[in-house]
């Protein structure tokens, strides 16, 4: 965020931002429930017995903030990906 920004249009720039973290987060949540059939629940209790697995994807990925993090699930969890790695793991199950 600019130094330069007024009060009102940093509320505005950070209002923009939690839109933006709450759409991600509703995505991943429903893509989760959907294909995992977890709940934001069950996805707690498993982020906390696998603290070290966003860690790992971002090493692997070389995700080192959370503006890349954003675009990586932005690309990521789309029809597209979603359709590509059933295709790969029902190859592997075959």
């Amino acid at each position: 965020m600019s130094k330069n920004l007024t009060i009102s249009e940093q509320i505005t720039v950070l209002e923009q931002e939690n839109l933006s973290l709450k759409r991600l987060e509703k995505i991943t949540l429903k893509f989760i429930k959907k294909y995992y059939e977890f709940s934001s629940k069950q996805c707690t209790i498993v982020e906390s017995q696998n603290g070290d697995f966003e860690a790992k994807i971002s090493a692997y990925f070389k995700l080192n903030n959370e503006k890349s993090k954003d675009k990586f699930l932005e690309v990521m969890l789309n029809e597209t990906a979603l359709n590509y790695f059933n295709s790969r793991r029902d190859k592997q199950d075959s």
